[in-house]
């Protein structure tokens, strides 16, 4: 996994090693970059990540909006407080607003590597705390180390030079054997792949670390001299591991949404299919309405008709659209004694009681006719009455075939 990686490190390192003018540059070039920019480009991106605004992050980090337009356009750095507030906010580890290379958006020098060289190398030492390198003539078994080799084995500043055998009983018992098969190796003039190890430090801790080695030939094809380097990867170990939970967050969270994304697909074509259902069930009801011979009317609170089917039109004689915004009492023909009667039940009808009455009616120039009258209250979607609902249905006919059947004396009609 990180064999091409690490030896390409160790072919940089080494250059630098022998090159004190492309070291110094290197120092140069960290020390002009912008650590709190790249900072705030990565909350930006978390950020949106989250279908967050600036205005909800700042509530849920409990911070203004004005702060955090600044940490995104890196005019401000956050204290340890307000790191574990976005963390919560955006549901991440803290890690994760450090997924940034030091070297983002800034040239590489040029130390006359391949660009996939020089891809690979970028932002290395952003990741790795620790970084010795080591050396060993062949022909004497002597060792050189770097400077910084003793604190990369924890031991502190100052400390007096380590002879090897002290740095190899940092190893365990495992790991020594596999050295001694790649020191034989060297020996013998063949290269061995980076390897994955463990040492424990001066102080306890345990560490993982790679080992890399590479072999110098003399013109006759002897090996005379290897040299490589000791990378601690604790640090980047744990990133990866972060990196595996965070993409497995992200990976529930996308499943979760999409779930829920199909869900309310589902929600709305049941409900297209119920409101297609509605349309057609309402126009079945229209037509029913509209063909019935019975009249049917809707009045609203003030008993203005406001929905009216043809058969009341035909008994009013009048066309349905001069009907609709009349009031019933205004439009109904009988007396005023008749008319104060009705305007009694339907106020009773909207206080919440239904009626129904049968009688007969008598207009002007007409045939008493017996009707049965049905007035509901009609209600919205919260249970309030919006108006009246009447049913009129005209029964002269079966009133007289009941009437004449009825042997009774007592039995009496218009007729």
């Amino acid at each position: 996994m990180y064999n091409r990686f690490l030896m390409n490190t160790l072919s940089i390192t080494t250059n630098m090693q022998h090159s004190p003018h492309e070291h110094s540059n290197r120092q140069e070039f960290q020390t002009g970059m912008n650590l709190r920019e790249q900072f705030g480009n990565r909350l930006r991106h978390l950020r949106q990540v989250e279908g967050m605004t600036q205005q909800n992050l700042a509530e849920n980090a409990s911070v203004t909006v004005e702060y955090v337009s600044k940490l995104e356009r890196g005019l401000a750095s956050p204290s340890f407080d307000v790191l574990a507030r976005l963390c919560a906010a955006l549901r991440i580890q803290p890690a994760n607003l450090f997924l940034f290379s030091l070297h983002d958006g800034q040239p590489a020098p040029d130390s006359g590597r391949s660009s996939a060289e020089k891809q690979d190398a970028i932002g290395l030492d952003g990741f790795i705390s620790g970084m010795a390198f080591w050396s060993r003539d062949i022909a004497t078994d002597t060792y050189r180390f770097s400077s910084n080799m003793g604190s990369l084995f924890g031991y502190p500043p100052g400390s007096p030079p380590l002879a090897p055998q002290t740095l190899f009983e940092h190893f365990d018992g495992k790991e020594q054997k596999r050295l001694l098969e790649g020191k034989r190796l060297h020996d013998a003039g063949i290269r061995i792949q980076p390897m994955r190890m463990c040492l424990r430090r001066q102080d306890g801790s345990l560490r993982h670390c790679i080992v890399l080695a590479d072999i110098d030939f003399d013109e006759n094809n002897k090996p005379v001299m290897a040299h490589g380097a000791i990378l601690d990867v604790t640090e980047l170990m744990d990133l990866d591991r972060h990196l595996g939970r965070t993409h497995r967050i992200l990976k529930e969270r996308v499943r979760e949404r999409t779930e829920h994304l199909h869900q309310t697909i589902r929600s709305l074509g049941e409900e297209v299919a119920l409101r297609k259902r509605s349309v057609q069930e309402m126009a079945i009801y229209r037509q029913m309405v509209e063909n019935s011979n019975d009249r049917m009317a809707f009045m609203d609170r003030d008993l203005i008709f406001r929905v009216v089917n043809e058969a009341v039109a035909r008994f009013y004689d009048r066309p349905m659209q001069d009907l609709v915004g009349r009031s019933l009492i205004d439009v109904a023909v009988c007396s005023d004694t008749t008319k104060a009667r009705l305007s009694k039940l339907l106020h009773q009808v909207l206080n919440g009681t239904p009626v129904r009455i049968q009688g007969w009616q008598q207009l002007p120039g007409r045939e008493p006719i017996y009707l049965d009258v049905t007035l509901s209250p009609c209600r919205d979607e919260h249970g309030g009455i919006i108006g009246v609902v009447s049913l009129v249905r005209d029964l002269t006919d079966l009133k007289y075939d009941l009437t004449e059947s009825d042997s009774s004396p007592k039995c009496n009609h218009p007729r």
